[in-house]
Formats: structure tokens, sequence, C-alpha cells
């Protein structure tokens, strides 16, 4: 097995028929092409969040530790959109939005319902906060 240093992001293309990405990135041995299959895209993603995620916490070995939530990168959102959808044939409440990207989330009706009460909730508490000067 070789080792290769990522040194940065050249580029990343997708097929014509959205099956395949190449992603082209920039190594201590020179230029690497990745080709991800589109059925394997959202376990790569899923694994490079994670791993995210764990570099964010203050000893990454440990775990999250009690009270620790890791390292918060909030993206502003420009817009939203709400509509529904069958999502692997059951009826889900369908979000996206849309910030520098557009993350399109699905969630059964009582996670939305928990969602918008949560929203509400925290609204209320924006809303009753002494302003500050």
């Amino acid at each position: 097995m070789s080792t290769f240093v990522m040194t940065g992001l050249e580029n990343a293309v997708i097929s014509e028929d959205r099956s395949c990405f190449d992603i082209q990135v920039r190594t201590d041995h020179g230029l690497v092409t990745l080709s991800v299959r589109a059925r394997h895209l959202d376990e790569l993603i899923t694994r490079l969040q994670g791993l995210e995620y764990r570099a964010s916490l203050l000893d990454p070995a440990k775990g999250n530790q009690p009270g620790e939530t890791g390292l918060l990168r909030a993206e502003i959102v420009d817009s939203q959109q709400v509509g529904s959808a069958d999502v692997n044939g059951v009826a889900n409440v369908v979000l996206a939005l849309k910030t520098s990207l557009v993350r399109v989330f699905a969630m059964s009706p009582s996670i939305a319902r928990a969602m918008q009460q949560s929203l509400a909730d925290e609204i209320e508490r924006l809303n009753v906060r002494p302003a500050s000067h």
C-alpha cells in the first residue's frame, strides 16, 4: 500500500450519466484521481464528516466527552424550502437549506414536529433575551 500526502484539491468532475465522480487531488507524489461511484459517494462524505467531527474534539483519541460539543462550524442559511416526498418508500418532510451548498434533509413527520417545536422554543428565547448594548 502506498501513502500519498494531500497538498490540495485540484478539481472534481461528475460523469455525464452522473454515475461517477472524479476527484483530483494534489499530493506529494503528483496529481492523483480518486474515482468514486455514485453509490459510494454518500458513504465517502459521511466518513469524511465523521473524521472532521472527531478532529474538532479537544482530544480525538478519547472521543466526545460530557459537555464537549466539538467545534461547531455554523453556516448562514440564505434560503430554505420545505416539501414532502417518499424517501425509501416512506412519506417524509423534506427540508432544503441553501448555504454555500444546497443541503437536503428528509425526516419523518414526528421528527419534523419536534424540530418545529424546538425552533419555536429557540425563537421565543431569542425574543425575550435582553438587548445587548
